[in-house]
């Protein structure tokens, strides 16, 4: 007995003109049985052609030609089912095919697919465990499978697929950054940094992956390597100010006054290029900046964290860059940005979420109403109709104001003094 896949692989060669004694060198298949598979492969032809002139009629009449067997005739309906556009058909003649042969990965793609176009979270979970039993090292399924184990919350099937990525492909940088949020989320330190130190190993100049790894020697207290990685960072990003700025408290934090002095230029240098900054807290090297200077690099701030959502796909690590480049910022501009990603992200109810905390922290009607209008939006799926800019305006507007009031109360206190 021959699997589906050898006979079908066997038929596609001789569909494009592959000898039978060729064939049966090849693979000692008998030739009674290639002679058979050979006027499958002639019907299919013709089925093919005739759907593609249009001819539907004529290609059922061929399809009618098959009496025994069952197998073979639901595969053939496929392409005129699917030229009817009969859906329902389609599902009902692939569910038994995969009835009759349990192993046809071809059946189970399409059926799958049809799974994914219906939402039919449920059926297309089972198919796809049915194909990786069949193909376990289907990476495309694996990463179908992967996601949806992601959604669910099922961290054990998310886990188990991403390391089984990893041993057919040891350097799949997909599968380990996932991999690695998995083990971040665990806390599993040491699985998370052998897979970021493999990854830099990979990815030598990604920032990305830089400060994954910058983030677990901070945890871990190792500043010798902290030290190292920042550097890179900065040689390749030489207007990050964040990571200036912790260079800078490491360089303090070990009186290393020359690397202190180098960095404080640099830190001054990109102050004064305006449209370079974009960090508010150079007034802890400054401490003299006025109320427009703070304001103008608080919006800078923030409106980079806004471009982030526009230019990455990773949701996780944008996520994880926007909070940290929104570091010591005003609590409610850090909710504004990262509800705006998430809607943008599809993360409905992340975005409500955020929207809702922001709310709480309102005291003006209008600004209530706005947001109120977005929350409702999200019930609607109708987000792209929300100008995420008059929200960022407005939280902008709150913010100068904040700053002024800040300003003052400091200089009241001053004057006390």
């Amino acid at each position: 007995m021959y699997s589906s896949v050898e006979k079908y692989r066997i038929i596609e060669k001789l569909k494009h003109g592959t000898e039978i004694d060729e064939i049966y060198e090849e693979t000692g298949i008998p030739k009674t049985i290639l002679d058979e598979w050979k006027k499958e492969a002639d019907l299919s032809i013709r089925i093919k052609k005739l759907v593609e002139e249009g001819k539907l009629e004529r290609a059922r009449e061929e399809l009618e030609s098959i009496e025994d067997d069952e197998l073979a005739k639901n595969i053939l309906s496929i392409k005129i089912l699917r030229a009817e556009n009969d859906k329902e058909a389609e599902k009902r003649a692939l569910d038994r095919i995969l009835e009759l042969d349990p192993e046809n990965v071809i059946a189970m793609s399409s059926r799958i697919k049809l799974a994914k176009d219906e939402g039919d979270i449920e059926t297309r979970k089972k198919l796809l465990d049915m194909q990786l039993k069949v193909e376990t090292d289907n990476m495309l399924a694996m990463s179908s499978r992967i996601s949806i184990a992601r959604k669910d919350g099922d961290i054990e099937t998310e886990k188990r697929l991403l390391d089984r990525q990893l041993e057919v492909d040891p350097d799949d940088t997909i599968a380990m950054s996932g991999r690695i949020v998995v083990a971040r989320k665990e806390g599993d330190t040491e699985t998370e940094k052998a897979l970021v130190d493999r990854q830099l190993e990979l990815e030598p100049d990604s920032v990305i992956v830089i400060s994954s790894r910058i983030k677990i020697a901070r945890r871990e207290g190792d500043i010798k390597t902290e030290r190292e990685l920042l550097d890179r960072r900065i040689a390749l990003e030489p207007n990050n100010i964040i990571a200036i700025k912790r260079r800078l408290s490491i360089a303090r934090t070990e009186n290393d006054v020359e690397t202190e002095k180098i960095l404080e230029q640099e830190l001054f240098k990109l102050y004064n290029n305006k449209e370079q900054t974009n960090d508010a807290e150079l007034q802890e090297v400054s401490g003299n900046m006025s109320d427009t200077d703070i304001e103008s690099q608080m919006q800078n701030q923030a409106q980079e964290a806004r471009r982030l959502i526009y230019e990455n796909k990773d949701v996780l690590q944008t996520a994880e860059q926007i909070k940290e480049l929104l570091e010591g910022e005003d609590e409610t501009v850090k909710i504004v940005v990262l509800a705006e990603f998430y809607f943008k992200a599809g993360l409905i109810l992340r975005a409500q979420k955020s929207l809702k905390a922001y709310k709480k922290e309102l005291k003006n009607k209008d600004g209530i109403k706005m947001v109120e209008q977005a929350l409702q939006l999200t019930k609607s799926a109708r987000t792209n109709q929300f100008n995420w800019n008059d929200l960022w305006d407005r939280q902008m507007g709150i913010q100068s104001k904040k700053i002024s009031s800040q300003r003052v109360n400091s200089d009241l206190i001053e004057l006390e003094r």
